[in-house]
């Protein structure tokens, strides 16, 4: 397999954001009921924490996000990755990348002591 560099990471992950987002709004749902309207802003910015986590930070906008979001739903996200980057992006990054994707998303949500 061509695999692709960490910094492509963020493009693959930008580029399918939309169906990353539909996997977590359904997760979320199954985890914890009906909410459509907080599951999908949930699901929007911790995918952008995700894409931010990915490449070099330019501010500090997770800090803005972090009180945003109720606390479930990064541990929801953070559990939730593996099967959704598997079956989203699966096909053009190795599961070590997609671990590195992983613990890339605990460490910014440790930095910014979102959970």
């Amino acid at each position: 397999m061509n695999e692709p560099q960490e910094s492509d990471l963020a493009t693959a992950v930008i580029s399918s954001r939309k169906e990353i987002e539909g996997a977590m709004k359904r997760y979320f749902a199954k985890e914890i009921g009906s909410n459509p309207a907080s599951h999908a802003y949930a699901a929007g910015r911790l995918v952008d924490i995700l894409i931010g986590s990915l490449g070099p930070r330019t501010d500090g906008g997770a800090n803005a996000v972090a009180s945003a979001i109720p606390p479930a739903y990064y541990t929801m996200f953070g559990d939730a990755l593996i099967p959704v980057l598997k079956d989203v992006i699966g096909n053009v990054a190795s599961p070590t990348i997609i671990s590195k994707s992983i613990d890339s998303y605990w460490r910014a949500v440790r930095c910014h002591q979102i959970a």
